[in-house]
């Protein structure tokens, strides 16, 4: 039987740390995955999003392919980091603000 697995993907907003939300950049997040490494991913997630953003999904399959795209039309600084079952899998730091991030990876169980 297959173990199932709590997938976290997280988009920190670093351009603001105030709680009101004031100068937040609206972005647009697109997660997309893929069960085999040769097939095309489908998107799961395809939304905009303001300030900081956790989605979590489970996942019983033995592998996953997984891609994260953060995109706008104005600069903004964000970490983009993915979780498995709680632990630390991929991370991209927003160290130089850019109008689009994206994190890749492959993780097998």
């Amino acid at each position: 039987m297959a173990q199932n697995n709590i997938i976290t993907l997280k988009v920190k907003d670093l351009s603001d740390g105030s709680s009101s939300g004031t100068g937040q950049v609206t972005r647009h997040l697109r997660i997309s995955t893929a069960y085999d490494p040769n097939a095309v991913q489908k998107a799961i997630l395809d939304t905009n999003i303001a300030g900081s953003f956790n989605y979590s999904f489970n996942c019983s399959k033995p592998q996953l392919n997984i891609t994260a795209t953060v995109t706008s039309a104005t600069p903004f600084n964000n970490d983009l980091e993915i979780d498995v079952n709680g632990q630390l899998q991929a991370y991209h730091g927003g160290s130089c603000p850019g109008t689009s991030y994206s994190i890749s990876d492959y993780i097998g169980f």
